[in-house]
């Protein structure tokens, strides 16, 4: 009950926090925390919805699907986009039972590379509107 050392203990109760944080403040970071969240939680789900779709044909873990299956797939679907091989197009992607709702959204959200899709973006309208003429 020694009231003498109120001075003392309301600094250390308020400079001891100061230090730990040494300025940081963490609240401004949580809108940003929440976005990432958010990314990552559509990243797992889209490639969790790929290995299920894939399960019979492809054999391997979420991560080696973002990072090897899935640049290979774009690939080999641009390779035959780009020659005008629609019906090899569709024939992988049967043969991988993935649709064409899954190529446009999962595949290319997932495609690390970015240049993969500005290939995409540089086909001709002929040759997309082909290939989607074909699957459908």
């Amino acid at each position: 009950m020694d009231w003498g050392l109120l001075p003392n203990y309301g600094i250390c109760s308020s400079i001891a926090p100061a230090l730990i944080l040494k300025g940081k403040s963490f609240y401004p970071r949580f809108p940003e925390w929440l976005g990432k969240n958010s990314s990552q939680r559509k990243t797992h789900r889209q490639i969790k919805e790929l290995k299920f779709a894939m399960g019979s044909s492809v054999h391997c873990n979420k991560q080696a699907i973002q990072q090897e299956v899935v640049p290979i797939i774009l690939q080999e679907l641009y390779n035959f986009i780009s020659k005008d091989n629609a019906k090899e197009a569709i024939d992988l992607l049967d043969k991988l039972h993935i649709t064409n709702d899954m190529l446009k959204e999962h595949l290319m959200d997932l495609c690390i590379d970015k240049r993969m899709e500005g290939l995409f973006d540089k086909l001709s309208t002929a040759q997309k509107s082909a290939f989607t003429r074909n699957y459908n």
